[in-house]
């Protein structure tokens, strides 16, 4: 693609507000030749859909996508989608991937997941310890506790973790 379909939506659009009105079906006209020219006519989709979510943002509104899993009931969706303004796109698609649920995202940045999938790709990844600040202990500091004080000493809080008062230190070394 010689230009990225945002590129040419804001050139369209400039060349559009200053344009006649009764020149505009020639300007059209004009920007599908240079898409072609240019070779990029197989893009034509992520052009127009470019091209439309740009007069959305001018004209004040928002983009606004609403992926459910099955489909909704026409009253629940309209329900839905009469939580956001008049001028804001609104989008529906169903996604079984999402098992269940809903998602929205909007203007492609904010988004509010509420899908099955979500939930249970969140059950089965591991934490990222530093993204919760803190560090999991090693298997060494697990069996014996955290390090000894700045001394290098340990203190007799840290001497090893106890169950029922029996010491669990050779534990390690036991097992293996």
């Amino acid at each position: 693609m010689k230009y990225a379909p945002d590129d040419y939506s804001r050139a369209f659009l400039k060349a559009l507000a200053k344009t006649p009105r009764q020149r505009q079906g020639l300007l059209v006209k004009r920007f599908w030749a240079v898409i072609r020219k240019n070779g990029d006519l197989e893009e034509a989709e992520k052009i127009i859909a470019a091209v439309e979510r740009l007069l959305v943002r001018e004209a004040g509104g928002r983009w606004v996508e609403i992926e459910v899993a099955r489909p909704l009931p026409r009253p629940l969706l309209g329900t839905l989608t009469r939580r956001f303004g008049r001028r804001d796109h609104i989008d529906s698609a169903e996604r079984q991937a999402l098992i269940a649920g809903v998602r929205i995202t909007i203007d492609g940045e904010r988004e509010l997941d509420y899908s099955l999938q979500r939930k249970l790709a969140r059950m089965f990844t591991p934490l990222d310890p530093g993204r919760y600040g803190f560090q999991a202990p090693s298997e060494t500091e697990f069996l014996t506790g955290p390090a000894g004080d700045k001394k290098g000493e340990s203190s007799n809080q840290n001497k090893g973790l106890a169950l029922q008062g029996e010491d669990l230190t050779g534990f390690a070394s036991a097992s293996h």
